[in-house]
């Protein structure tokens, strides 16, 4: 924005002003500011200068209503964005100070004051970690069909080759615009980028970004990457920029291992020893941010997701029993035949051989997992269940 030649008379005016306010004459430097503004409506410093007064007096709704005028007015002005943002924060909405910082850094990204403000804000993300086969969809259709909740799914700083969140939120939400797509510009962003911008968007429709984590690179890793990395990648690097609210959702290693088996991408890539060393790592980090196990979940569904949402900080919407199983906007295992379609309960646990029994039993990482996660450490049988209940 080209800046305004300023009407000298103005100028004097505002000059008075900032002279009132520093002898903490306020009503007076307002009257100032105000016919400053009035002579010349186009000049933005006037009626930066009326929020400051007014906030300074604690007038805080006034001072930020003031604010928000002179940024529409000038949204590249530097004391204002700054002064803008100073009075978010102090007012808890830090969401929204970093929206109006990113609109900034757009226009002038080599601002190192403000990158470094950025880093400071940090807005609260919110991730759900799960290993694959572990009920995780059914999991994240029952969250991402809540009211006012943009869910993203299987989202990783590796992962975009397979699952890039931007196109998703393309394709599933029409959140950005086709030529951005088409050029690149957007699917070529680094990933904390392109995380930042769906955020921004999330937060312009009010809805609330959840990101369903693809855990499975970090802790199991074939065949899509090598090497498991025994870390929460994903939020490491979302750490950079804003708060991480997360949690994990578990599922038995026996009836994990089952499932993840049958797949045929798995054929031949995952020995049961590494299984469950990616398993009893993914456990660790689960009893450090907070976990719901898939079991609990069947069982009482509704409890389980009041838990989730709580550790979230998500508005829990009791209605998601009735819209779970219309929600397609997912990736994973939605034509699963042995999981009911419209109803949430327990299904059996699929045949296994004694020998993978002994297999199981032989392993520390196995029974090591189990106690962190609070199943019971009796023995499986020969048909592979569990001789005891399961803890509730």
């Amino acid at each position: 924005m080209e800046h305004p030649a300023i009407c000298p008379e103005a100028e004097r005016l505002n000059q008075q002003g900032e002279t009132m306010f520093s002898e903490q004459r306020y009503q007076e430097a307002l009257e100032a500011f105000q016919f400053a503004h009035q002579l010349q409506p186009d000049w933005v410093v006037p009626l930066n200068n009326r929020g400051v007064v007014l906030w300074q007096a604690g007038e805080y709704a006034l001072a930020l209503t003031e604010m928000m005028k002179a940024y529409r007015l000038d949204p590249f002005h530097p004391e204002t964005v700054q002064n803008l943002i100073d009075m978010t924060v102090t007012l808890g909405k830090r969401d929204t100070a970093f929206t109006i910082i990113r609109t900034y850094l757009r226009k002038y990204p080599d601002d190192r004051r403000f990158m470094d403000k950025m880093r400071e804000i940090r807005p609260e993300i919110r991730i759900v970690h799960h290993m694959a086969r572990s009920g995780g969809t059914i999991i994240s259709k029952c969250l991402g069909c809540m009211d006012d909740v943009l869910l993203v799914s299987e989202i990783h700083p590796e992962g975009s080759r397979w699952f890039d969140p931007v196109l998703q939120c393309h394709q599933w939400f029409g959140m950005f615009d086709p030529e951005e797509i088409r050029n690149g510009s957007l699917t070529n962003m680094p990933f904390l980028e392109k995380i930042a911008r769906i955020y921004e968007k999330a937060y312009a429709q009010k809805r609330t970004l959840i990101i369903r984590d693809w855990t499975h690179l970090d802790f199991t890793a074939v065949p899509f990457v090598k090497n498991p990395t025994y870390q929460l990648t994903t939020a490491m690097v979302l750490q950079e920029w804003f708060d991480v609210l997360h949690v994990a959702t578990v599922r038995h290693p026996i009836d994990q291992w089952l499932s993840l088996r049958n797949l045929s991408i798995m054929k031949d890539q995952l020995t049961i020893d590494d299984f469950l060393l990616g398993y009893r790592k993914f456990a660790e980090k689960a009893c450090e941010i907070g976990f719901i196990r898939y079991e609990d979940f069947t069982l009482n569904p509704s409890q389980a997701m009041k838990t989730l949402c709580d550790q979230l900080c998500v508005a829990y919407d009791n209605g998601f029993l009735q819209k779970w199983y219309l929600y397609t906007t997912i990736t994973g295992d939605t034509n699963n035949q042995r999981v009911p379609k419209t109803s949430i309960e327990a299904v059996p646990r699929r045949p296994m051989e004694p020998s993978l029994k002994k297999e199981f039993e032989a392993s520390k990482d196995y029974w090591a997992s189990i106690e962190m996660l609070g199943y019971e450490l009796g023995s499986v049988d020969n048909t592979g269940q569990q001789k005891f209940m399961l803890p509730f």
